[in-house]
Order: C-alpha cells, then sequence, then structure tokens
C-alpha cells in the first residue's frame, strides 16, 4: 500500500479524496487521476504521473510518499505550483521536502 502524508494536497477538480485514496490502496483503476509525490531523483523536488501506474506490484512497492491528488495533468502541475509557494511561505525557500517533512510518515 503506498503512504500518504497526513493532510495530503487535494486539487479543486477532485470531488471525493477519500474515496479515491481507498480505490488506488486498494490497487483499483482510477483514471485520469494524477499524484504528486516526492522525488527520489537527484536534483528533483517532486514528480506527478497518471494514479493506474500504481497498480503495477513493482511501482507500488517503490512509490515514495504521496503528498498531493489531481483531477488531470495540468491540475497535477498547478498543485506542484501550489505546494512550492506554501513552502516559499512557509519556509523562506522553494524546497518542498523540508516543509513537508513533519507531514511524512516514518
Amino acid at each position: 500500500m503506498p503512504a500518504w502524508i497526513t493532510d495530503y494536497y487535494v486539487a479543486e477538480d477532485i470531488p471525493d479524496a477519500s474515496k479515491l485514496q481507498r480505490r488506488i490502496d486498494h490497487g483499483r483503476k482510477v483514471p485520469g487521476i494524477y499524484l504528486v509525490t516526492l522525488s527520489d531523483t537527484p536534483g528533483n523536488q517532486m514528480e506527478y504521473f497518471a494514479a493506474d501506474l500504481l497498480r503495477e506490484p513493482v511501482l507500488r512497492r517503490f512509490c515514495a510518499p504521496i503528498i498531493g491528488i489531481a483531477g488531470s495533468r495540468s491540475s497535477a502541475q498547478a498543485l506542484v505550483v501550489k505546494i512550492l509557494s506554501d513552502a516559499a511561505a512557509g519556509t523562506g525557500r522553494y524546497d518542498a521536502r523540508p516543509y513537508l517533512a513533519a507531514r511524512i510518515p516514518r
């Protein structure tokens, strides 16, 4: 099961995030839904991808903590901008990882 941060970001085009989270956690199809995660790639802060990719066991096992959910690719991009804006307002730096550190499950 993928890890979700507490109080993850939800885009405006998502009607019922908890229902979608349950569907994703149980490996069901969620067409058109995108997830935002912290990146494990050096030099990148975040990544977004189609939630249906987590139906693959290998991707599911190595998925970074999910920090946001969106209803389209453009909405996921806007969510990344919002997260970075919140990080800048909260810490004075455009760095999402330290800003979200307390909300990441251990």
